[in-house]
């Protein structure tokens, strides 16, 4: 249940249920709900809000009804904005994304955080904040839905069908990332509410505007793949549309410099070379002090990027610990911890930052990224160890950790210091069986 950047994109750009598995399911071997320091979720009880009366042949084929009217509502619309504000309860964490879809005759454009699927003409564009120099281009075969599902093997929204295909048959209507083959359970015309269940045992509440007929909001109880029985993650949804006769901003793509790929997997970032000069960063510690990559020119910067939410990090961690204990009487060396992604910036990242560190009591010093900093590497997640020699240059770096060797990174880091420094010759041996690194939510 590792997530890298092409398989992100593949599995629907967001599909929330990256946030649960970098969350609960770390490790292949490890079933959701275990990770350390971890509060399970509780899951929601949507049947039970729904009564018998509500469950009837008769009540369902009004709530069919309903959901053609809302179907009929979107495909009726000229030019619709909507924003979908998505919080998902990891335990008691809540972590909150918004997107926006924009569509009008001439296309149709998905906002995903940062990832952007523009329509228009012919072609559809993938692009995303990550990679500055490549996008995607796919001849549009059928439908956007339908050529993004063949192009990404296991693509789907996270967000009913029907609000980006008008064509969208009654069955698919309300299938997304959380609702897997959903089948109509209850209606309730008081509330305009219905109850859906679904392959897997995911199930939701779906509430329609009884005015605009658009979708109000929804209520998942999503039940990842390989999760134990009953185990369910809270997700909540509201949808915002807006109406109007032409967009605010005009369905486009421009490509300007950069260039075209054919697949996902192309779009990777280009890696930073071993050898190259790292660009000099600036970044603030714990109590605020600024502190520069050239103020410290001629030693050996040992950085660790991690975040809060990433399950390798938290593992690898400690490892980094005992290798900054090793060399803290060497002048020649600097270890950091760079704490970057998180989902909030600013005083909030540092706060968060500052808490999970003193929380861990680790003694070695850490400095917080925007998530600029680790864009320079060119990799699709963390953790990322890297090691800058004292001239400035890229001297070694390390995606992921050793899951059946976690502390032969001291040793290894050791030996890539003492080479960068002049001090010996014989080459590190790499670790032999890394945890590829985790993307965050929004890459």
């Amino acid at each position: 249940m590792k997530i890298v950047m092409a398989s992100m994109l593949a599995c629907g750009a967001l599909t929330t249920a990256l946030a649960f598995n970098t969350t609960y399911a770390q490790d292949a071997e490890q079933r959701p709900g275990v990770a350390p320091g971890v509060t399970l979720p509780t899951a929601p009880d949507f049947a039970s809000k729904f009564t018998d009366a509500m469950k009837t042949p008769e009540a369902l084929a009004a709530g069919e009804a309903a959901l053609k009217a809302t179907a009929d509502a979107y495909a009726g619309a000229t030019a619709i904005e909507d924003t979908l504000t998505m919080t998902v309860s990891m335990g008691e964490r809540k972590e909150t994304q918004a997107f926006t879809i924009a569509r009008d005759a001439t296309g149709m454009r998905l906002n995903l955080q940062s990832i952007v699927i523009t329509a228009t003409g012919e072609k559809i564009f993938i692009e995303t904040e990550e990679v500055a120099d490549k996008y995607v281009g796919f001849a549009i075969e059928e439908s956007m839905l339908a050529t993004l599902t063949t192009k990404l093997p296991g693509f789907e929204l996270p967000f009913p069908r029907m609000l980006v295909d008008s064509k969208a048959t009654a069955g698919a209507r309300m299938q997304g990332a959380f609702l897997s083959e959903p089948t109509l359970a209850a209606y309730d015309a008081a509330t305009n509410a219905l109850y859906f269940t679904s392959m897997g045992g995911s199930d939701a509440i779906i509430s329609i505007d009884p005015k605009t007929r658009f979708l109000a909001s929804a209520a998942y109880g999503f039940t990842p793949p390989g999760a134990p029985e009953g185990f369910k993650v809270p997700i909540t949804v509201t949808f915002a549309p807006i109406t109007m006769a032409t967009l605010s901003t005009p369905i486009a793509f421009v490509a300007g410099s950069r260039k075209e790929v054919d697949s996902i997997e192309k779009l990777a970032p280009t890696p930073f070379e071993i050898g190259s000069s790292v660009p000099n960063a600036t970044f603030k510690n714990f109590d605020g002090t600024e502190i520069t990559l050239a103020s410290l020119r001629g030693k050996v910067v040992v950085m660790d990027m991690w975040a809060t939410w990433c399950g390798p990090c938290r593992k690898g961690l400690p490892s980094i610990g005992k290798f900054a204990a090793l060399v803290k009487d060497d002048a020649k060396i600097a270890v950091f911890g760079v704490n970057t992604l998180e989902n909030v910036k600013g005083d909030e990242q540092m706060a968060l930052a500052k808490k999970f560190w003193e929380d861990q009591k680790f003694a070695f010093p850490c400095i917080v990224d925007d998530g600029s900093f680790f864009k320079t590497f060119g990799v699709g997640g963390i953790p990322l160890t890297i090691v800058i020699g004292p001239d400035g240059t890229l001297a070694a770096k390390h995606e992921g950790i050793d899951p059946k060797n976690i502390d032969g990174i001291i040793m290894l880091l050791k030996t890539e210091c003492d080479i960068a420094l002049g001090r010996a010759v014989a080459a590190p041996v790499a670790p032999a069986d890394a945890t590829p690194a985790v993307a965050p939510a929004g890459m």
